[in-house]
């Protein structure tokens, strides 16, 4: 590519108009492929668990505390090599390419696990082995592959955020998010309505189906976007001889006194916190809506319905809106008004009709919040370092999720009523939104948009 056709940059990326339109679509397209696969494990798996007796804490720890298992262990991990790998193939697709194969079999051999169990019992000594478990052997072999696809899919999962991080012009990351949304709202669309009502009659077909569909198409999205140049990773430990333990203890060491050593950043994980640990209590919205409004199932997907076409109509406009306006008070706005939503909504939801008028409000917060959100934090990240920063963030929130789950359980509980679970929403957001604020000043005094460099 000449350098007199080269129209924006990245790095040492350049970019035609034309090659910029190829590399959103190829970007968008692994991000479609992806949420096909991730809607998988919420909306299927836990009916596989259920057609062989799981119990409810079983569906829940198998389904959900994996997950957060899995993130809060492997995601530093594997955004700190991330950020330091240098090769042919750039320092994220890797990542992707070696782990994509080892989803794909993960996810495609869940619906298998009870013949696989089976056929393991006919053997006396996985038989021994196997009744130790606390739980039945299908439950156990099932785990074991959720656990297996929750850990590799961490690769391609944090990864992926920084490879956009890393290819898109920083002029276009707004519009980019906003592309980014419509996917995040057309993708479960197209699960609920082409996959999912196939799922108890063709649950081995699906599982294996959306496996292959997204191996081959987050392969192909990896072969068709490059990564440009990274300088040389600065060293973790000053002795490249020492042993294996110092060099591990300098990662660890070198890894917290860089993610937490200024306001600016452990402000923001803090913020990030907040979004996060509020939605510890939307697991009772459901049995709100059904147990005290008597809504039915049917038309909650229906209200939901309205929600995901209402992503797909302002995810754009909101996108072009943070790259041209200060993207730190769309967090803030973004983060007050889902909260004050929520808050509102606890005392006027009534009916189907005050719920659709809810809904509209909160996911226009939610997007607003969200994609004011990403952008900030690419603000305020080191460019060079944003998987490290993204991880700790992450982590940060995953850690805290485990306590505030429990907590969001025992508030509702002491309330009497599943309502209240928008009292614990409304609080951790508007605190979210409001903590912003802090994070703008510090921002601020640290250079601002023209002279900010990261501490």
């Amino acid at each position: 590519m000449s350098s007199q056709s080269v129209t924006f940059r990245a790095g040492t990326l350049g970019y035609t108009r034309f090659g910029l339109a190829m590399l959103f679509f190829w970007l968008l397209w692994g991000y479609f492929v992806y949420l096909l696969m991730e809607a998988v494990i919420p909306g299927i798996l836990p009916l596989l668990l259920r057609e062989h007796q799981a119990t409810n804490m079983e569906i829940s720890f198998i389904t959900s505390s994996l997950n957060v298992i899995g993130n809060t262990l492997f995601n530093p991990i594997v955004s700190f090599l991330s950020d330091r790998h240098r090769g042919r193939g750039g320092r994220r697709r890797p990542f992707i390419l070696y782990t994509t194969p080892l989803v794909v079999l993960c996810l495609a051999l869940i619906p298998y696990g009870p013949e696989i169990a089976q056929f393991l019992e006919k053997f006396p000594a996985t038989r021994a082995f196997l009744s130790f478990s606390p739980i039945t052997p299908v439950m156990l072999v099932i785990g074991i592959f959720v656990m297996g696809f929750q850990i590799f899919d961490v690769f391609v999962g944090s990864v992926y955020h920084y490879l956009v991080r890393d290819t898109v012009p920083e002029e276009f990351l707004g519009r980019f998010q906003g592309m980014f949304r419509l996917i995040g709202g057309l993708a479960p669309l197209v699960f609920n309505l082409g996959i999912f009502r196939h799922a108890e009659t063709h649950m081995k077909e699906v599982f294996v189906g959306v496996a292959l569909f997204y191996g081959v198409g987050m392969l192909l999205m990896c072969w068709k976007v490059r990564e440009g140049e990274y300088p040389p990773p600065e060293p973790v430990t000053r002795s490249p001889d020492s042993n294996l333990a110092a060099r591990l203890w300098g990662g660890v060491s070198h890894y917290f006194k860089d993610c937490f050593r200024d306001p600016v950043y452990w402000m923001c994980f803090l913020g990030i916190g907040f979004s996060i640990w509020a939605g510890m209590g939307a697991v009772f919205a459901v049995l709100f809506y059904r147990e005290e409004l008597g809504i039915s199932l049917a038309v909650q997907g229906n209200v939901l319905a309205v929600n995901n076409v209402l992503t797909l109509i302002i995810a754009l406009p909101i996108g072009y809106l943070v790259d041209r306006w200060n993207y730190f008070r769309l967090t803030q706005i973004g983060g007050v008004l889902q909260g004050g939503v929520c808050l509102a909504g606890f005392f006027l939801i009534q009916d189907v009709a005050t719920l659709v008028i809810y809904g509209i409000g909160y996911t226009i917060g939610k997007m607003t919040f969200t994609m004011g959100l990403t952008r900030t934090i690419i603000a305020i990240y080191p460019k060079e370092k944003f998987g490290q920063f993204g991880s700790a963030g992450a982590a940060f929130s995953s850690l805290g999720a485990i306590g505030m789950s429990l907590l969001a359980a025992k508030f509702v509980d002491v309330c009497g009523n599943y309502r209240s679970f928008l009292l614990w929403q409304g609080v951790f957001l508007v605190a979210g939104g409001i903590l912003f604020l802090a994070v703008e000043r510090r921002w601020l005094k640290l250079g601002g948009k023209k002279g900010y460099v990261a501490p």
